[in-house]
């Protein structure tokens, strides 16, 4: 191999095509002597690893960035260079460009190799911009090595911060933190501290400077300073045994595994050795620190002979029954023949110090304290609860001192653990370290020591660890925690290093006295003081600048760590093993009994797993959750002492604070809900986005977004962030598109919103990226404007002033609203004034009825006690004068016309209406306008009819024929329950004559009737046909080239048969079936599967926006005025938990055929119902009802969304409505969509069926399609 490394040549393998994957060791080791950092460089570039935590502290390491200065990150062969290096490299520059995220550097490690092989010289570094320079290879290792430091400067720069913030405390605190700081500057930050048992880095030492959990390995090293510390301060410390985390763990996994031959050893030799001492009394007691639920360490102090057990708990909870148990097998495997008084046991608590507040992390450090104060009490006291910072300085100074101590005491290089005797036979504890552990006084000089004995710790074998492999489950610990006896490199357990945190974020500033290291978000330069995974993960996963990739990277992270993903996961523990109880409880009756003699051992098994605290607390954390978001609590209550005193009552269970509750847990919970709202539409197709802007109290801008299955189910998905972005179409695009792909671009049918100029623009960008979306105005909008129209001429103006003074002098004064109120009872008017909303639509006609309804009460009152309105006629309640009876004719003339479009507004509102809807409440608004302007006796003139009829014939040019397409043509038309409706005017004597809603009128068996309406709905839907076959993923729709023909011919077929009422088309629509679940039960028919799935995605599609006024009246209803201060990101968290809890607990309502104004409860029917509901109740509802909140109400005059001008329309007069030459608006069937009383007497016909049978066609005719419509009349 040596000959051959010394032959390489550069020329036989360096650009010269061949495989790096294939290339021989020598060639390898060639390309690895390019990586290694030269030896003087690396040491100013990089820390010493003998250098001290201090020096680490202080240097200085480039920034780690993905994206700086690119929406994108380059390519990675971008990275490499033909050109060579120069010489020397750039040192400067290597400590100041930021490097890229830890996996890209992994990548373009691996692909370095063949790129070196390619002829690839040297390093760039493409992510920043305007730079050219060229570095050696190794700087990959150098990189490399940044990453792995990253972890550890985090560590000890959050300790050092730590110990900052301890200086001003108390005076013997200041001190202790003092001489930890001093500490920094002698511990190397890269060691292991070999004469302490377990092999610990020191990284793990930065837990003890926090208020961090300690873990096993912190345990073990305290409890070998307490062994130390026995030998010293107690007579007979040989005859009391101190049992490190690793003894206890593997004690319970041997209870719970052990076989029921008593004569076959369950356990290790080593710890059966400790049994037999303590039942023969060679050891009086032993002292054992369990793990229980892998959050909470207790003490058990254990004496075989007198059979006492006592047992201590910093959160002051019992002895738990498997503690019982366990001891009680272990002691029995001694017992003598008599074994009966071996099963008594004497239990007495062991003293604690008892963890109080907001207290999570001291339990293990209490628990070893009350150890140490059992057995030497006049040494050691309890560790107030206030002194456990105190306590851990003192602990890092006593592990120190021990290192330093026994290092002085070596001759030659530090000892390692021997792992090499194989000698040892298995079972036994393995060799133990030859650096001698005295038991001192950490005070005493080691010069002074005459004798040193060695230490009589106990760690398991390598045999006793594979028994420990499965235990995580049991007591609560990995074994990554455990650092093993045979481990043959470094390991490190403790405070983990996050990838994730790597790529979310970049050190912007080191920690300096009394202030934390600052961080920066890698995509829009947010900065963190600190780095809480909770904060970076609850910004990241609503950061736009960042990447899909790590967007999505941090949701998840967040959401696998929510309340409800752990209720989740422990439900799905508790089902399995209910499963698996159950199918042995089906087995045979011996093994029945086999199972209840092993009982004791299943219940230690449940304990350790998912039953007890850690269940309750996940089972209370996810309800809590759920009632502080569900109902609008505000977060702040979790701190409040109320709060606190209603669970220290219950016991067992400490709420969270409010910081972690609205930092962590909501955000977290909202990613959860969010995901397997993700996860559910993926399993829908024919979907629905829509979207709308908004803002909160903060000025906050955004955009939701909203996705909606064809069931009507709605989901918040997301509601991007819109400060600092001009909300131009192609943003508003960029971010729908993307929700879109998240769940799959084929999935969608149909995209709606208003139409102000962005977001129009917006939907035609979304539709022209995916041609099979289809492009649906909100026609709720649209209706709303043209009743802003018509309170804009000139004619209402003043009844629309009046009208509003009137609500606002009663919403002002107490006496007038008295007032009203009595009256009111005395003429039995039920509903009161109404408050025009600034929000919701046309609420000045709902606000004009019901002043029209209380105008006897306000003449009563004027009457009787005098009512003066600011600007108003004194007259203009006085009954019989002038004033008084042209302002009723004109609030009367205004109800008249704006009411059609208030009650169809209300229809359209409903997350049942469909395309089909839309069209037809259109047709019904005229139908009822032409009546009234056709009434000579209205008192409405010419002029203004005129004006009325433009303004209506302009909305709808803009809606229905200026509009995206004919969609709403196409699903009227298609509507089973429409089927050629006696709606349309023929040109011809053949009437078509069907009612609407038609669905029980017998179909005449003739041809088709009404072409043009046939001819208009026939091209518009070979246009659907086409975009599906070329774009769509339906396997009915989706065919081949040479297929489409023929797809084209049977849609022409199918549509005919369907205009004609013929065979499969004849089935009527049942009374209880919608226009969807008709067209669903073709969707298998061959004779109608073409024109079904074209039919079916027309009706899946929600034709409005309202989820995103629901979310919107939601946020508001949130964001109220007391709690202005809310971010959105915390309104949108709790709105996606509100939404989604509420929507799992409400029972689904019942889709309906048709939307009727008849059919809805509302205020507005009640108030225009000729005969109204309930007239004999008592009066009971106040002289001003409020139509949203406070917040929605109209005021002031002049601050309403009455006096926005509308965008500019053509409104010319007009003699006609624009859709008279087709529809005939005289039918009382339009009237009846919009009535407030049920129509009566309705004769109830069935349609009558004929089939007819399609032709077979050939396939495969032509490769070309002409995608016309051919009517062929």
């Amino acid at each position: 191999m040596q000959s051959q490394l010394v032959g390489f040549k550069a020329e036989d393998w360096i650009g010269c095509g061949k495989d790096f994957g294939t290339a021989p060791g020598f060639v390898r080791e060639a390309f690895h002597a390019q990586l290694l950092i030269p030896e003087p460089l690396e040491a100013v570039l990089l820390p010493s690893s003998s250098a001290s935590i201090r020096t680490l502290l202080s240097a200085k390491l480039p920034t780690i960035h993905d994206a700086l200065g690119r929406s994108s990150f380059p390519e990675l062969h971008q990275f490499f260079s033909h050109t060579s290096p120069p010489v020397p490299a750039p040192l400067n520059y290597l400590r100041t460009f930021p490097i890229p995220g830890r996996e890209k550097v992994k990548s373009l490690i691996d692909m370095a190799g063949t790129e070196w092989l390619d002829g690839k010289r040297s390093i760039m570094y493409p992510h920043i911009e305007m730079n050219e320079e060229l570095f050696p290879l190794w700087v990959l290792t150098y990189w490399q090595r940044v990453h792995s430091l990253q972890g550890d400067l985090l560590a000890w720069t959050q300790a050092d911060q730590w110990l900052a913030t301890r200086l001003s405390d108390s005076l013997e605190l200041g001190i202790a933190a003092n001489n930890a700081r001093k500490l920094l500057l002698v511990i190397p930050w890269s060691s292991t501290l070999s004469t302490l048992p377990g092999g610990v880095d020191t990284y793990e030492l930065s837990t003890f400077l926090s208020h961090d959990w300690l873990e096993s390995s912190h345990i073990n090293l305290i409890l070998e300073l307490i062994k130390q510390r026995l030998c010293d301060n107690h007579p007979d410390a040989q005859k009391h045994y101190i049992a490190n985390v690793w003894f206890s763990a593997i004690l319970c996994s041997s209870f719970a595994t052990a076989p029921d031959n008593k004569n076959v050893p369950p356990i290790p030799s080593w710890i059966d050795n400790i049994g037999r001492k303590l039942a023969s009394g060679d050891l009086q007691t032993a002292a054992f620190i369990f793990n229980r639920h892998n959050t909470h360490w207790v003490s058990v102090v254990v004496d075989f002979l007198h059979g006492q057990i006592l047992f201590g708990d910093s959160m002051k909870g019992d002895l738990p029954p498997e503690f019982l148990h366990l001891f009680t097998w272990w002691r029995r495997l001694y017992s003598p023949p008599e074994p009966s008084s071996w099963c008594n046991w004497t239990i007495a608590p062991l003293l604690c110090t008892e963890q109080t507040g907001g207290d999570t992390y001291s339990c293990g450090l209490l628990s070893s304290n009350a150890i140490e104060h059992y057995y030497t009490p006049e040494h050691c006291s309890l560790v107030p609860i206030s002194a456990v910072d105190l306590e851990r300085l003192k602990i890092l100074d006593a592990v120190w001192a021990v290192q330093s101590m026994n290092q002085m005491l070596t001759t030659g290089p530090t000892p390692q653990r021997d792992q090499t005797n194989s000698s040892k036979r298995p079972g036994e504890p393995p060799n133990l370290p030859s650096v001698p552990l005295k038991r001192m006084k950490l005070e005493e000089s080691p010069l002074e020591l005459s004798q040193i004995s060695e230490a009589s710790v106990l760690l398991p074998s390598d045999d006793d660890l594979v028994s420990v492999s499965g235990l995580s489950h049991i007591v609560g610990t990995t074994l990554e925690n455990h650092q093993t006896a045979s481990a043959s490199h470094k390991s490190r357990a403790g405070r983990p290093r996050s990838s994730l945190l790597d790529d979310l974020t970049y050190l912007v500033q080191a920690a300096e006295a009394g202030h934390h290291a600052r961080y920066g978000c890698v995509g829009c330069k947010h900065e963190f003081s600190g780095r809480t995974t909770g904060r970076v993960l609850k910004h990241a996963a609503r950061c736009l600048k960042l990447s899909a990739e790590l967007r999505s990277r941090a949701c998840k992270a967040s959401s696998d760590n929510s309340p409800g993903a752990c209720v989740e996961i422990i439900k799905a523990k508790v089902n399995q093993k209910q499963n698996t109880s159950a199918t042995v409880t089906h087995s045979t009756s011996d093994k029945a009994v086999a199972i209840a003699n092993t009982s004791e051992r299943q219940d230690w098994h449940a304990y350790f797993t998912d039953a007890g605290k850690s269940t309750l607390k996940a089972a209370l954390d996810l309800a809590i959750l759920k009632f502080f978001s569900c109902n609008g609590i505000p977060s702040h209550v979790a701190d409040s002492s109320e709060w606190k005193d209603i669970w220290r009552i219950v016991g067992r269970y400490e709420p969270v604070s409010r910081t972690t509750m609205q930092d962590i847990q909501i955000p977290q919970e909202a990613e959860h809900v969010r995901l397997k709202q993700m996860q559910y539409l993926k399993t829908k197709h024919n979907l629905t986005i829509s979207f709308d802007g908004g803002g909160t109290r903060r000025r906050e801008s955004f955009y939701s977004c909203h996705i909606t299955t064809p069931e009507r189910e709605s989901f918040l998905i997301e509601a991007f962030p819109g400060n600092g972005y001009a909300h131009t179409a192609e943003w508003i695009s960029k971010h729908v598109l993307e929700v879109i792909e998240s769940i799959g671009r084929t999935r969608f049918a149909g995209i709606c919103s208003d139409s102000t100029g962005n977001t129009k623009n917006c939907r035609q960008r979304v539709c022209n990226a995916i041609p099979t979306i289809i492009n649906f105005p909100d026609p709720v909008h649209h209706t709303a404007l043209a009743v802003k129209d018509l309170c804009q001429l000139d004619y209402f103006r003043s009844v629309v002033q009046i009208t509003r003074r009137v609500i606002k002098h009663h919403s002002h004064s107490d006496k007038a609203t008295h007032q009203l109120d009595k009256a009111r009872s005395k003429f039995n008017i039920r509903h009161g004034l109404q408050t025009i909303g600034k929000t919701r639509f046309a609420t000045i006609i709902h606000a004009a009825v019901a002043l029209c309804g209380c105008l006897p009460a306000l003449r009563y009152v004027q009457a009787e006690h005098g009512l003066s309105i600011e600007d108003c006629s004194p007259q203009l309640f006085m009954s019989g004068k002038s004033a008084s009876l042209n302002f009723e004719r004109d609030l009367n003339q205004l109800i008249s016309l704006g009411s059609p479009f208030a009650k169809a507004i209300m229809c359209l509102e409903s997350s049942h209406s469909t395309a089909a809807d839309v069209y037809i409440f259109w047709c019904a608004i005229a139908a009822c306008l032409k009546r009234v302007l056709s009434d000579n006796e209205s008192g409405i003139p010419s002029t203004v009819k005129g004006q009325i009829r433009g303004i209506f014939n302009a909305r709808w040019r803009e809606m229905f024929e200026h509009g995206p397409n004919r969609a709403h043509l196409s699903a009227f038309y298609l509507h089973p329950g429409y089927t050629g409706a006696a709606i349309f005017k023929e040109p011809n004597a053949i009437a078509f004559n069907i009612k609407v809603p038609a669905r029980n009128d017998k179909h005449t068996g003739q041809e088709i009737k009404h072409r043009r309406v046939y001819q208009q709905v026939g091209e518009y839907l070979t246009t659907m046909l086409a975009s599906e076959a070329e774009h769509g993923k339906n396997i009915k729709l989706n065919v081949s080239s040479n297929a489409r023909k023929l797809l084209k011919d049977r849609f022409q077929h199918q549509f005919r048969a369907f205009a004609a009422g013929h065979y499969p088309f004849s089935t009527p629509l049942r009374d209880d079936q919608t226009a969807l679940k008709w067209w669903k039960e073709l969707e298998h028919v061959p004779q109608a599967e073409i024109l079904a799935a074209l039919a079916i995605k027309l009706f899946s599609i929600m034709p409005n926006s309202m989820p995103e006024e629901r979310t919107v009246s939601n946020f508001t209803w949130m964001n109220s005025a007391l709690r202005n201060r809310q971010h959105l990101s915390t309104i949108v968290s709790h709105t996606q938990i509100r939404q989604f809890y509420r929507s799992k607990a409400r029972v689904k309502t019942k889709s309906i055929p048709t939307v009727r104004f008849c059919e809805m409860d509302s205020l507005l029917r009640d108030m225009t119902m000729e005969r109204p509901k309930d007239t004999e109740k008592a009066v009971k509802i106040r002289a001003l009802d409020q139509d949203d909140g406070e917040d929605d109400t109209d005021a002031v005059p002049g601050e309403s969304w009455l006096d926005d001008l509308t965008e500019e329309v053509t409104t010319d007069a007009a003699t006609e409505f624009v859709m008279e030459h087709d529809v005939e608006l005289t039918h009382e069937e339009l009237i009846s969509l919009l009535a407030s009383d049920r129509a009566t007497g309705v004769v109830m016909q069935q349609l009558q069926e004929s089939q007819h049978q399609e032709p077979v066609s050939e396939e495969g005719a032509s490769d070309g399609v002409s995608w016309v419509f051919d009517a062929d009349f």
